[in-house]
């Protein structure tokens, strides 16, 4: 059954000299309450194509909720959202969905793997529903678990791999699609040093490529990988920074580092 063609996956798909994704005055409240939670406030934001952009703030803050927002997974109170100048903000959920599909990728700290699919198998899931004909799905899937060094953990499934392979086949799967954004929330909250470094090492390969990549994390170790910092801290935006200047999170970073020493 064919689809009727909408222009925002059009639009994202040719690119533009626009921003790639433009906030303006996006607020955020849960619950009608007489104390309502705001957990965003009136947020302002341009993100490029290319960019590798961290995201921190306490506990609270509203950065996941940020970023729910920046891959439709949640909808904005209020303000609107420009996706390649094109504004997605009152689309209806089957075309977000679409959207979501075709354009963006999502890995998450608990990985949400599958437990009883092998790794090729867990990557091989977006391209089930994107159509896509087993044998092309099996090969891609192949071809995105050795990028990300998995090669030889084809056919494992998740409990005989380490939180560090089972993150990478994450991102595998979040690629399977060939997104134009990669959102990432504490991708590396559940591993230890090393594993973690290896996820963002792919990380930071994938955004030389030409990905645009925006990471949640609270460790600024993580955020250093970055080359853009935002600090969220009560719904807003409090500052907005190359990553390489920011003299507190380098020092944010060396006591962090400090305190996870054994």
């Amino acid at each position: 059954m064919s689809e009727q063609t909408h222009a925002v996956p059009e639009a994202v798909q040719e690119g533009s000299a626009e921003a790639l994704i433009r906030l303006q005055g996006i607020s955020k409240v849960y619950g009608k309450s007489k104390e309502p939670v705001v957990a965003l406030s009136d947020v302002d934001l341009v993100v490029r194509r290319r960019e590798f952009v961290a995201i921190m703030g306490p506990s609270g803050s509203g950065k996941s909720t940020l970023l729910s927002i920046m891959g439709l997974l949640d909808r904005p109170t209020s303000g609107s959202y420009l996706l390649e100048g094109v504004d997605v903000t009152g689309l209806k959920d089957k075309e977000l969905a679409r959207i979501r599909r075709d354009h963006f990728g999502f890995i998450f700290q608990h990985y949400n793997l599958f437990p009883e699919l092998t790794a090729v198998e867990n990557v091989e899931v977006p391209m089930i529903y994107a159509g896509v004909p087993a044998r092309d799905r099996r090969r891609r899937a192949k071809e995105l678990l050795e990028q990300v060094g998995l090669g030889h953990r084809l056919n494992h499934r998740p409990a005989e791999m380490s939180g560090g392979e089972q993150q990478r086949t994450a991102i595998a799967r979040a690629l399977a699609n060939a997104p134009t954004v990669l959102f990432a929330d504490e991708p590396t909250g559940n591993l230890p040093t090393e594993q973690g470094r290896q996820v963002m090492q792919a990380l930071k390969e994938l955004n030389e490529q030409g990905m645009t990549v925006l990471v949640v994390t609270h460790d600024p170790g993580i955020a250093l990988w970055s080359q853009r910092l935002l600090t969220i801290r009560d719904g807003r935006i409090v500052s907005d920074e190359p990553t390489a200047q920011s003299q507190l999170l380098k020092t944010q970073a060396a006591l962090f580092a400090e305190d996870v020493e054994p």
